[in-house]
């Protein structure tokens, strides 16, 4: 009876030590498939942030082959600016930024309007404008823009 209890006991023993190394191996493949669950998860994220970042300037692209492209309230200034370079003598934009703030990056037409106290629509009218044809543009200063109330449009 000894004999056996010592055999079960072994027997137990090696089982416990063959079920505490799977455990391992088990734990192990979690923590592999966790550290490849948060790679794809950042990477899905920075596509994320690209695909948002690259979306409004592929819809400019898709809008200019199709002839259709007209100044939005919801672009930024800086797409604005891409679409047509006199946009910068709408809002009054040199080199330095818009005001002479960086915003201009990030800041919608419509933003912008409101920061600067113009009408909207009237914005809307002189940047539609440069893609017709009806806002003449004219000759910048010495800062290189030419203030809204200088436009002229037909």
């Amino acid at each position: 009876m000894t004999l056996l209890a010592w055999g079960l006991g072994i027997g137990v023993i090696l089982l416990a030590r063959r079920a505490s190394h799977r455990a391992l191996d088990l734990q192990q493949r979690v923590d592999d498939l966790t550290r490849e669950y948060y790679g794809l998860s950042t990477e899905v994220s920075d596509l994320g942030r690209v695909t948002r970042h690259s979306l409004p300037d592929l819809q400019v692209q898709l809008l200019r082959k199709m002839e259709k492209l007209r100044f939005e309230p919801h672009m930024t200034i800086r797409q604005a600016l891409d679409i047509h370079p006199d946009v910068g003598q709408v809002f009054e934009i040199n080199s330095g930024g818009c005001s002479g703030s960086g915003a201009w990056e990030h800041e919608t037409i419509r933003e912008a309007s409101e920061l600067q106290g113009r009408e909207l629509d009237e914005v809307m009218q002189h940047l539609n404008g440069l893609l017709d044809g009806t806002t003449k543009v004219l000759p910048k200063n010495i800062d290189g823009f030419v203030p809204l109330g200088s436009l002229k449009t037909q």
